[in-house]
């Protein structure tokens, strides 16, 4: 009687237990593609490619991010993405009057 009791919980316990575990596994798994994956199902999120124009160094993008934020200076600029994305971040320190911290991404063209 108490042996059947226990395959019993034994079963259901562990057969919940797979399940979660493989839901897990699976949505874990889709973290490994998550830039390619943001690209085929959100692509008006990012900026197009202009073809025939030069790209921009990040010297120049740093430029136009000082003058995107107003009170502040660009901290750091630093070249992100995947390749053929072009995306760069621009972290953008504030002035001590007004202490906050902007992150600006910026399309390469």
């Amino acid at each position: 009687m108490i042996r059947s009791v226990f395959v019993f919980l034994h079963r259901w316990v562990g057969l919940l237990m797979a399940t979660f575990l493989v839901i897990v596994g699976l949505t874990g798994s889709l973290l490994a593609f998550n830039n390619e994956l943001e690209h085929v199902f959100a692509s008006r999120l990012f900026a197009k490619p202009h073809f025939g124009e030069a790209k921009l160094d990040l010297a120049t993008r740093a430029e136009r991010a000082n003058g995107l934020v107003a009170h502040a200076h660009v901290a750091s600029v630093r070249q992100s993405g995947y390749a053929g994305s072009g995306h760069s971040g621009v972290m953008a320190k504030a002035q001590p009057a007004r202490p906050h911290t902007k992150f600006l991404t910026l399309p390469a063209f």
